[in-house]
């Protein structure tokens, strides 16, 4: 309701109001997909996002609803001293919005950060190209921890399987399935010959380090696919935020975002490694395109 009043007090400003109203449309729309999203997947929590999403609300919705010259001057002393936090607050919060697999959410918030460009901060064009600068082994130690717990899961439940496995881990099972029948067809075959006690001690422990190994394989396997999947999960969230920084050079701001993306072009030459070469060819492209336009 108070996103309907303000959209109300924004269209008697005419153009003047425009630009909030855009703002505050982008918003209302933002918070509700994020909405319909945490209806529709459980898994995802949204908790954290909507205290954000409900901070920024009022920071935008304050203007619209102070109408006096005095309550002005007071809002632009405010904004002074916290128009970076919640302005960054939002920005970080796209992020987090970005990285999610969902197109509508993904849209979305590709309107908001046209809506709030002029507000984007130079903390948060930072935060733009450290994306850019992230590699899977800040990711590593936390994934490792996730594989482990994942290892005893197995352990201890033993043949329970979990009925949420995704198309990636069915494709791990179905290359495990074909190394374990093979090497346990084998394993049966050496458990069947000799019925001597000492003879089946020693095929048991042959029987277990054929289980070992097959074993080992099968974790190998799981972290190589794991990986792969977050490198490409990077990949794309990388591609998600060059968007970003292409609409933001679009919009004319030039000056904080060409510093900091010669820097990270320069530091990437330097260093010569570090980013995905399709993300660096990509932001040599508008490297080039912006020393266009700078010309």
């Amino acid at each position: 309701k108070k996103i309907q009043a303000a959209l109300k007090k924004c269209a008697k400003q005419g153009d003047k109001g425009e630009a909030q109203a855009a703002k505050l449309r982008s918003l209302l729309a933002l918070s509700t997909h994020v909405l319909l999203v945490q209806l529709g997947e459980i898994e995802i929590d949204f908790g954290s996002h909507a205290k954000d999403l409900a901070e920024v609300l009022d920071q935008v919705l304050a203007p619209v609803a102070k109408g006096r010259a005095t309550r002005k001057k007071r809002k632009a002393e405010e904004d002074v001293e916290g128009a970076d936090q919640w302005n960054d607050v939002l920005l970080d919060l796209m992020l987090s919005l970005l990285s999610l697999p969902n197109q509508l959410i993904r849209k979305t918030v590709d309107s908001v950060f046209s809506a709030f460009i002029a507000d984007v901060t130079m903390a948060g064009v930072k935060s733009l190209v450290e994306v850019l600068q992230q590699t899977i082994s800040e990711e590593d130690e936390e994934g490792e921890e996730d594989e482990e717990d994942e290892i005893e899961e197995e352990s201890s439940e033993g043949e329970e399987e979990d009925s949420d496995d995704d198309d990636d881990d069915e494709e791990i099972q179905a290359s495990d399935a074909k190394v374990s029948s093979k090497d346990l067809e084998g394993m049966d075959v050496d458990g069947e010959e000799g019925d001597d006690e000492g003879s089946d001690s020693d095929m048991d422990d042959e029987a277990m380090f054929k289980l070992d190994s097959i074993i080992a394989a099968q974790f190998q396997l799981r972290r190589q696919m794991n990986k792969k999947r977050r490198q490409e999960d990077l990949l794309h969230f990388k591609f998600r935020v060059l968007r970003l920084i292409e609409t933001y050079l679009g919009s004319g701001t030039l000056g904080g975002v060409l510093v900091c993306l010669s820097e990270v072009l320069g530091s990437v030459l330097e260093g010569g490694g570090g980013m995905e070469a399709d993300v660096l060819k990509r932001l040599a492209g508008i490297m080039r395109g912006l020393g266009n336009k700078a010309a």
